[in-house]
């Protein structure tokens, strides 16, 4: 062959590092270009050896820190990041197409309809040195789904599971109920080191251990988080991994305000940078807007002595006009009628947002006034200090019930006091008098209905639900158990009948802009993961 066609094999080889995309499309490209696979594969060999000697460093600024660096955070906005970078799941997502793929599995299979076995990778060791086994793996979901335990994860638990090791790189995962959707679900759930919670359980809270491309280096409160690339990580070496590490070092700093984080990358002192207010996209080197899997809501205190009135609710819900608050104040995205969007199966195009009408909604105060609702019970709009564009919308909203007569105001707090206030507490802990209505962020990341139902509109005290109906619950259980086109079908119609409760008001489908220098090659994921194995510099 000649040097021409080498050097475009080459070419070919580079471009699957960089690009993810998969082996068959390589294949294709191959073709076209009549230059066999066998090149092919030297040429990448060759290309993994040179980027797996990486180099140089990274400084990403995210909108929140962490609370904890335990593995179960990771399901959250808050941890993944951090934790996603350091540690790794049995399932993952083509970060090009968003379909799952094999991380820490190769492969997976329901052999019953309350089993799951899964098939783990060989030849993969933790930060520690301690090989991946199933027992490892095991002992590791255990950890993480145990109700004892009580981590903030169980918000997005099905049934309830086990796992268990049939063989050193074979694992079983037997739920309560059968779980059609279990692979996806541990898709959020990285597995930690069974040595190190054995050994020394504190240590997770702030030196998390994985099976990452890069391994965690220090973090100091309050002001950053360091990593550094992995030289033992299984993926260096496998076709399947996506490429091989080329970032050496990884810094992650926490600023709250777009604008901050938007002049940071215009100086340089960082190099990405998520969540950018509108306004900040325009001022940064690049910006990348992206569809995401982020909605915003409006979550009520049903249990509040005011709220619990139906009619309260849908007061609320027609005070708020929607489509011109998200075309004001969130330009890109758009008016949401469900908490999830239509990359969701489940998701019902039929729905339209609340109508706004000003007028029925004071007459609905006034005849739950005069049936001795406490309509003067104060109610507070509250979001957090790192929401874009937050603080405009919950005063927004707060002005508008004032309108319809009832006791409104707002308040932007911290993401440290807010996070305990909000998620994690179920109906049975938030106290009656409170009176929020918060304004939340959420992401379906599992891109199922079933996430989001229950999550906040379950019954589970251990979920982020403020609202509970027995019946609607009976329709959430059934709806779980179902595949398919008949699955959909049920979260269409479940969307449709809480929709008519008027527990949660959506207000917008987000797109998310991420700012960074202009020699950064990176493409955001639909799943918001910010991961340095996928970037690297021109």
């Amino acid at each position: 062959m000649d040097r021409q066609r080498s050097a475009t094999a080459a070419k070919v080889a580079s471009g699957f590092c960089k690009s993810r995309r998969s082996r068959r499309d390589l294949i294709k490209q191959a073709a076209a270009l009549g230059i066999s696979l066998p090149m092919v594969g030297a040429s990448l060999a060759a290309s993994r050896s040179v980027a797996a000697q990486a180099d140089g460093s990274i400084v990403i600024s995210l909108a929140d820190e962490p609370l904890t660096l335990e593995n179960w955070n990771s399901f959250s906005i808050y941890g993944h990041p951090i934790l996603r970078n350091i540690m790794e799941a049995l399932t993952n997502r083509d970060p090009a197409t968003n379909e799952l793929v094999g991380e820490l599995a190769t492969s997976w299979e329901r052999t019953d309809d309350l089993t799951w076995r899964f098939t783990l990778r060989p030849g993969v060791t933790f930060h520690n040195g301690e090989p991946l086994t199933a027992e490892v793996a095991a002992y590791g979901l255990n950890y993480t789904w145990d109700p004892a335990n009580g981590f903030e994860i169980l918000a997005i638990l099905g049934p309830e599971l086990t796992a268990e090791a049939v063989d050193d790189l074979t694992l079983d995962v037997k739920t309560a109920e059968p779980d059609p959707i279990l692979p996806t679900r541990l898709y959020f759930s990285p597995l930690p080191s069974m040595k190190q919670l054995t050994e020394d359980p504190e240590s997770a809270v702030d030196n998390p251990i994985g099976t990452g491309p890069y391994k965690f280096v220090e973090w100091t409160r309050g002001q950053d988080v360091k990593i550094t690339a992995n030289p033992d990580w299984w993926g260096d070496e496998a076709e399947d991994a996506g490429g091989a590490v080329t970032i050496q070092d990884g810094t992650f700093v926490f600023r709250t305000e777009s604008a901050v984080r938007a002049a940071q990358i215009v100086a340089n002192e960082a190099q990405a940078t998520h969540n950018l207010a509108p306004e900040d996209c325009a001022v940064v080197p690049v910006c990348t807007s992206v569809p995401s899997i982020e909605t915003l809501i409006l979550r009520m205190d049903t249990m509040n002595e005011a709220m619990k009135d139906i009619r309260v609710r849908q007061a609320i819900a027609q005070a708020v006009d929607v489509k011109a608050a998200v075309e004001a104040v969130l330009p890109g995205s758009t008016a949401a009628t469900q908490i999830y969007g239509p990359s969701a199966l489940g998701y019902n195009d039929a729905l339209q947002p609340y109508p706004y009408d000003l007028e029925a909604a004071k007459a609905l105060i006034q005849e739950a006034a005069a049936d001795g609702v406490p309509v003067d019970a104060p109610i507070t709009l509250v979001t957090t200090s790192s929401t874009a564009r937050g603080a405009e919308l919950v005063q927004y909203v707060a002005n508008q019930l004032q309108q319809i007569g009832l006791n409104a105001s707002s308040k932007v707090i911290e993401s440290a006091e807010f996070r305990p206030q909000v998620y994690g507490l179920g109906q049975d802990k938030v106290p009656a008098d409170r009176g929020w209505i918060v304004l939340l962020q959420h992401g379906n990341e599992l891109m199922d209905a079933s996430a989001s139902i229950d999550r906040y509109y379950s019954c589970n005290p251990d979920s982020d639900s403020t609202f509970c109906n027995p019946d609607i619950e009976k329709q959430i259980e059934a709806a779980r158990l179902l595949t398919g086109e008949e699955r959909d079908k049920a979260y269409q119609e479940l969307g449709a009948l809480i929709q008519q409760q008027y527990a949660i008001i959506p207000v917008a489908h987000l797109v998310i802009n991420y700012g960074m220098v202009a020699n950064l090659n990176w493409e955001p994921r639909m799943d918001a993961f910010m991961l340095l194995k996928e970037m690297s510099y021109s």
